[in-house]
């Protein structure tokens, strides 16, 4: 992709020749002054330019040029109690799930929302996603209003009378690894941030997995080395049913944010807190090349608004040893950033 800014021509003395593109080099030094991606001492890129105006184009040791849309990458688990006693708290969660959805749905933003159920105990639940709407979770196809709509459907499962206990651990890790089952297929992508969201009143007593057990296996995961869980839970006073102590672990294991189900109907505030640090979180912080790059050749800076061009230092970015990504060590760019890539390639890596 080729962009091409719009340039005011440079001021210039009432004696010095004009400078029309606004590159920085006047008429009889600039080889094209029509060219802003033309003038003496600048790179030659791979553009067909001549560039640093030296008469020859795209030299051989040309610098690679890839342009990439800085695009947050989510997917995040909802695991529901479907005990009886969940229905009010249900719908509550559904009632402000709007102020979660408004940080990760949306232009240049993709993320998937699945909900689960804690159940593993019978067979057609056991971390398979719940359908509401005819669909199995929120992706960058649905409109906003759509998607609210599923999730609040999703959310208010249909709570079992007869179900006793929770798998919640259990459930959300087979819901990772469900990569066979129809439900699940498309779901889990290993280039996106994962995290989980943990809405009950109970504790979880039946898993296998206790909260550090649960949180080894999920980072285990491929590229889920950040998970982070969140919950929802019973915890402080106010609460008369057993505290989530395992969610309450497994979240400060993971930096994750709680909040106690009893203290308020009203979950807004803290959705909208999760949604915030989901959607910084998942944001991009490794581009991929087309071809190899020859390492001290990286120069790679990004655009946050017009004419404000951040360009980072060779202590802020890591090229991989495959020499086929590069990995920003700094803070990544902020969503929608034009992040620009340049390097040389590396003949001896093909």
């Amino acid at each position: 992709m080729l962009l091409v800014a719009c340039v005011t021509p440079a001021t210039v003395g009432e004696n010095d020749p004009p400078d029309i593109d606004g590159d920085g080099s006047h008429q009889g030094d600039d080889c094209d002054d029509l060219e802003p991606r033309a003038a003496p001492g600048l790179d030659e890129i791979c553009d067909g330019i001549d560039n640093d105006c030296d008469g020859g184009i795209d030299r051989e040791d040309c610098m690679r040029l890839e342009e990439h849309i800085q695009t947050m990458r989510l997917d995040l688990l909802v695991v529901v109690d479907n005990t009886h006693s969940m229905q009010p708290y249900q719908a509550a969660v559904a009632a402000s799930f709007d102020d979660l959805l408004q940080w990760i749905v949306g232009t240049d933003r993709d993320a998937h929302v699945g909900v689960t159920t804690m159940d593993m105990w019978n067979e057609d639940a056991q971390g398979r996603l719940l359908t509401a709407n005819g669909r199995r979770f929120i992706d960058p196809s649905l409109e906003y209003a759509d998607a609210l709509a599923w999730a609040a459907e999703a959310i208010q499962v249909e709570t079992d009378d007869d179900l006793f206990g929770e798998w919640a651990f259990d459930a959300a890790h087979a819901a990772m690894t469900r990569y066979d089952t129809a439900e699940n297929t498309g779901f889990r992508r290993e280039d996106a941030h994962l995290a989980v969201l943990f809405v009950t009143n109970g504790d979880d007593e039946q898993s296998d997995l206790d909260a550090l057990g649960f949180v080894t296996a999920m980072r285990a995961l491929p590229g889920a080395a950040d998970f982070a869980a969140h919950a929802v839970v019973s915890d402080g006073p106010e609460c008369a049913s057993i505290p989530g102590v395992q969610y309450l672990a497994a979240a400060q294991l993971t930096g994750g944010l709680t909040e106690s189900i009893c203290a308020s109907p009203d979950f807004g505030q803290f959705l909208s807190a999760v949604g915030q640090v989901s959607a910084q979180h998942g944001l991009l912080d490794r581009f991929p090349l087309a071809e190899p790059a020859l390492p001290g050749s990286l120069q790679v800076s990004y655009t946050v608004a017009e004419g404000v061009v951040i360009a980072l230092t060779d202590e802020e970015v890591l090229l991989t040893r495959d020499q086929r990504t590069v990995v920003l060590l700094a803070p990544p760019p902020p969503n929608g950033a034009k992040v620009r890539v340049e390097y040389r390639l590396d003949e001896s890596a093909l």
